[in-house]
């Protein structure tokens, strides 16, 4: 199982740079070494150390994928997800 968080800014934000300034927050190494103790997620960033905690707990295993391989899909992961989702 693997839980994927998302942050973006959408292009109908009345307040796009504020917007964009929150995003940039979420990925900065403040953020980052916040998000896994607060929420319980691994963070994006690869340099950032987790607690101990994080390897009495769980086996994590992190998962990534670059833009592109984002972008090429997408849609049909949104789709997958909508699916399973509506079950």
């Amino acid at each position: 199982m693997a839980q994927v968080e998302v942050a973006a800014v959408l292009n109908t934000s009345k307040q796009p740079a504020l917007a964009q300034q929150f995003v940039q927050f979420l990925v900065s190494p403040e953020a980052q070494e916040i998000l896994p103790v607060t929420n319980w997620m691994l963070p994006v960033a690869k340099n950032t150390e987790l607690p101990e905690v994080f390897g009495r707990l769980a086996n994590v295993e992190r998962i990534g994928f670059t833009s592109e391989e984002v972008a090429a899909h997408r849609k049909a992961w949104i789709r997958e997800w909508r699916s399973a989702a509506a079950k």
